[in-house]
């Protein structure tokens, strides 16, 4: 993660080609919008990644210790990512430009980027030109279109960041462990060791969720249903502790299921939400661009989901799979000890 947070800022630091001063230090103006289109399949396949597994069966209770149910084990998820994995788009705005003259003029300057990799798109690096051609006074004669006019005329580009992973699928591994029950109740908790260097700071992650019976108030109803809430949060600091990176995701489900033997099927409706918020302060080492600050907000694409599986379960053993159909679709596999 720390490697993808020096790539993405690292534009304000990639040498220019530009035939115009003046443009190259303005094209650093576009860098916080190109940050977020570069990272946005990460932040979309982190959020789908995330709120998937949450569940891998509605029954709860009845474990095979009495009045216990335990589950430890591991969840692993792939995010289908979409075919067309570039960024392409165009930003304009105004500068001020000194003419042949002698003179300043403010004038249009239009940034173009067309189909240039996402972190997740093609291992070439792509492009950021930008470009200024206007007319801004008619000369000595008064009359537009001749060879006195005054025209302001430059282009500059720069090199983009290569995808990191040319990949069709993010995959995202966690542990997870269910404890219960209480009065029909479990909760659900997800933890990596926090992972602390002195050079590269910090990062942690933690979820917590809770999930209760519906079919327990439902007397010989032939299935299992279950309601659950669930809040996760990942947070990356720098060896100076700012929070350089911090992600909320919350999820509310309603899950069925029915069991058949040493086979559960298992299916649920899920509203989901996560934001990731970059704050990020660099000093680029160019005298014309010296520190520079970088803050944005992203919201994963996924915002509803439905999920189908099945889970088998010889004795203690529990192995499930499933499928979830959102804005971006999600295999889920979990392998644990349910006791």
């Amino acid at each position: 993660m720390k490697r993808l947070l020096f790539a993405v800022f690292a534009l304000l630091t990639i040498s220019s080609t530009s035939e115009g001063q003046n443009l190259s230090n303005n094209i650093s103006t576009v860098s916080s919008e190109y940050s977020r289109l570069y990272v946005g399949p990460l932040v979309d396949a982190y959020g789908a990644n995330i709120n998937a597994g949450l569940f891998h069966t509605a029954r709860i209770g009845g474990g095979l210790i009495p009045k216990v149910d335990l589950y430890v084990g591991v969840k692993v998820f792939g995010a289908l990512l979409p075919a067309d994995r570039s960024l392409s788009f165009s930003y304009q705005t105004e500068e001020v430009f000194t003419g042949p003259d002698g003179s300043q003029y403010r004038v249009p300057v239009v940034f173009e980027v067309e189909e240039a990799p996402t972190v997740f798109g093609e291992t070439d690096a792509g492009e950021i030109t930008a470009e200024v051609n206007e007319t801004v006074n008619e000369g000595l004669d008064g009359v537009l279109g001749t060879a006195d006019d005054i025209v302001i005329c430059e282009t500059a580009s720069l090199r983009l960041l290569p995808g990191l992973i040319n990949t069709p699928v993010a995959p995202l591994l966690i542990p997870q462990v269910g404890i219960g029950s209480f009065a029909g109740t479990d909760i659900l908790v997800r933890y990596l060791p926090t992972v602390s260097t002195d050079t590269y700071g910090k990062i942690s992650f933690r979820g917590f969720g809770v999930r209760h019976s519906i079919s327990q108030y439902i007397p010989m109803f032939p299935a299992s249903l279950s309601a659950q809430f669930v809040y996760q949060r990942l947070s990356i600091d720098d060896a100076s502790e700012r929070q350089t990176l911090r992600a909320n995701a919350y999820a509310a489900n309603v899950a069925i299921s029915k069991s058949l033997a040493v086979i559960t099927l298992y299916g649920g409706l899920q509203i989901e939400k996560t934001k990731v918020a970059f704050d990020y302060s660099y000093d680029t080492g160019i005298a014309e661009l010296g520190i520079q600050e970088i803050r944005f907000t992203d919201q994963a694409g996924n915002r509803f989901r439905v999920i189908a599986g099945l889970t088998f379960s010889p004795g203690p053993l529990q192995v499930n799979v499933d499928y979830a159909l959102g804005a971006m679709n999600t295999v889920s596999a979990g392998v644990g000890i349910s006791l």
